[in-house]
């Protein structure tokens, strides 16, 4: 005979495992867009912004240099 903790341990599972599959994924795909949006957004604006000022400024020299131009 089972414990009252026993079978509410089984229907937790079986019913959180159904939830989960319908719902969790879901909603951890959702929070998990925003999280990387946000992280993405941060990462970009305090690396990406530097990356490109390089980038920027290569092409810049480049073209002063000559580099490319005579295509």
């Amino acid at each position: 005979m089972k414990t009252a903790k026993q079978v509410w341990n089984q229907v937790e599972r079986q019913v959180g495992g159904q939830v989960w599959n319908q719902v969790g994924y879901q909603v951890l795909y959702q929070v998990g867009i925003q999280v990387f949006d946000q992280v993405w957004y941060q990462v970009w604006n305090q690396v990406g912004n530097r990356v490109m000022d390089q980038v920027l400024e290569e092409i810049r020299e480049n073209s002063r240099a000559g580099v490319g131009s005579g295509q």
